[in-house]
């Protein structure tokens, strides 16, 4: 290489570096993250907050909860970490040392290392802290989803970057749309684009009033759509432009774990689904039913009360969708009355029962057991009556 050219070189080089470091350093540093090793099951949860960035450091402080947003935080004070590089910082009086690694896909997909020598009056944030991980992963409020979120400009499309499940779905789409683009012939792909644009056109009509945007909208309509372009690249799913019964039927008897199937986590995005839980499927000539039951202890003062939790999915062989959630303290009428009711529910993270439904019905309130209900919705809500342990303030 030319003396004049490794110069121009090197200058680049430079300057990509510090444009590399100013981006770092300003957008990739600030905001919270949650510890890996923070435990659903253990309700146990380590926020590392960092604020202030400027060139020279950031602003950090330390957190552990019992529940996720409760009242039983305990912090660490607010320090200051000086940058190294544009990848790390240190606290020079305490020693803590911080790292971000960057996935070069997906520059929202990032992590920061941090040392484990974290304390809150003396006690560690994990039962078990010689397993704990030093790595927080940023919860980040934008997602990657099938469009640039950068270039996010109307109210529907920033609700789908701020909305990791529907943001997924996105991508999903846009994936398959791509591969059916590139395996059809002209015509068909004239067609193709034309049925994508009136479903882009329905999502943006339907699922928002103004800067309002309904998620479960978004999510069921992401579920069908999906749905119906697997059905184009695979024909044994079926022929229906929607989710449906048959759809999900078919997936099931290939073994396929519908937990894991992107419009089938998109159909229940309305429940609070935990793997964790003992789940069953049933069918009939009406439709498709996955139920699923766990228990989770939660805190409540003076001491953690058990919750029984129901989730129930309905898919209609017409592709309609009905969701319900029973949550019961494991508690009798008279130890309920030793708690305050409010309180009670904030702890469970849901109220008693809710259901809704694409034919209208969205309530806390058991829909009366008619013959209009589906079978297997009707029988699901006889097997869950609302208790009196299970009363609302």
């Amino acid at each position: 290489m030319r003396p004049g050219h490794a110069a121009r070189f090197a200058a680049v080089i430079a300057g990509l570096i510090a444009a590399s470091s100013a981006e770092t350093r300003d957008g990739l540093w600030e905001g919270s993250w949650l510890n890996r090793s923070s435990s659903l099951e253990d309700n146990l949860y380590e926020i590392l907050t960092i604020s202030d960035v400027d060139a020279e450091g950031f602003t950090y402080s330390f957190e552990c909860r019992d529940v996720p947003y409760g009242p039983n935080a305990r912090w660490t004070a607010e320090e200051r970490a000086i940058f190294r590089g544009p990848f790390n910082a240190q606290d020079q009086a305490s020693g803590q040392t911080f790292s971000v690694a960057v996935n070069p896909d997906d520059r929202h997909d990032r992590v920061i290392g941090a040392g484990k020598e974290r304390s809150y009056d003396g006690e560690f944030c994990s039962p078990s802290y010689e397993d704990a991980s030093d790595e927080f992963v940023f919860q980040r409020s934008i997602y990657r989803a099938g469009f640039d979120c950068d270039q996010a400009a109307t109210p529907v499309e920033f609700a789908i970057c701020g909305n990791e499940l529907i943001a997924f779905g996105d991508r999903t789409m846009t994936m398959a749309y791509r591969e059916l683009m590139g395996a059809i012939s002209d015509e068909d792909r004239q067609s193709l684009r034309a049925s994508q644009r009136a479903w882009l056109r329905e999502r943006n009509r339907s699922c928002a009033s103004g800067d309002t945007v309904d998620d479960v909208c978004l999510a069921r309509l992401y579920a069908h759509r999906l749905a119906a372009l697997g059905k184009l690249l695979d024909a044994g799913l079926g022929n229906e432009p929607r989710f449906d019964a048959p759809y999900a039927i078919t997936l099931l008897v290939r073994g396929v774990c519908l937990r894991q199937n992107a419009a089938v986590r998109l159909a229940l995005y309305p429940l609070d689904m935990d793997r964790m839980g003992s789940t069953a499927w049933q069918a009939d000539e009406s439709g498709l039913l996955f139920e699923q039951t766990y228990t989770k202890e939660r805190w409540l003062f003076p001491a953690n009360v058990n919750f029984r939790y129901s989730d129930m999915l309905f898919v209609a062989s017409d592709g309609a969708i009905w969701t319900a959630a029973h949550t019961e303290p494991l508690l009798s009428v008279a130890q309920i009355d030793h708690h305050n009711p409010y309180q009670l529910w904030i702890a469970a993270g849901r109220d008693p029962f809710t259901i809704r439904s694409e034919t209208g019905i969205e309530s806390s309130d058991v829909p009366a057991l008619t013959d209009t209900l589906p079978n297997l919705v009707r029988g699901w809500l006889k097997r869950h009556p609302v208790s009196k342990t299970m009363r609302l303030p």
